[in-house]
């Protein structure tokens, strides 16, 4: 059975372990907001809210393939919603996703308007997405091909947004 919940500094080392599994480069911290679905207390998805230089950031969302488009990463997005509270959330989507993160209020911004350090991290991941190893990777897992408009973009959830889910 599958279930969502909000994760614990107990959590972070499974967390990571999905992560790895999944062949992400992305590490949980203690100080993150998790939020976990998991099947029989295995971790099919995780999505994160880390603070960064006084900014929250949604990250790492990430649900296991044989677990999409049944509505557990909607699920997940509208749980985290209670969490973002009264502040200026952002996020660094793949293009194609903003419609999802538009579910709960986030909306696209111009990469001068976000935080120095996120237009510096979109930088970063646009010129390792030159990489043919990463494309392949990218490719194999979204089923998109970079070549084809895979972009990231920056998005922003301004606070006390109101949500109609």
């Amino acid at each position: 059975m599958v279930s969502v919940r909000a994760g614990t500094a107990d959590d972070v080392e499974r967390v990571n372990d999905y992560y790895a599994s999944r062949r992400r480069g992305r590490e949980a911290k203690p100080e993150d907001f998790l939020l976990l679905a998991e099947d029989n207390h295995t971790v099919i998805g995780v999505v994160r809210l880390c603070p960064e230089e006084g900014f929250l950031v949604l990250r790492g969302m990430d649900i296991a393939p044989t677990y999409r488009r049944q509505g557990l990463g909607k699920k997940m997005l509208l749980q985290l919603v209670a969490h973002i509270g009264e502040i200026d959330c952002y996020s660094l989507p793949w293009e194609h996703l903003q419609p999802f993160y538009g579910i709960i209020g986030f909306e696209h911004v111009a990469d001068t308007d976000l935080p120095g350090f996120l237009q510096d991290r979109m930088a970063k991941t646009h010129e390792q997405m030159q990489d043919a190893e990463i494309q392949r990777l990218m490719q194999a897992d979204l089923g998109v091909y970079p070549e084809s408009g895979l972009a990231m973009i920056g998005m922003m959830r301004p606070k006390n947004t109101i949500i109609n889910p």
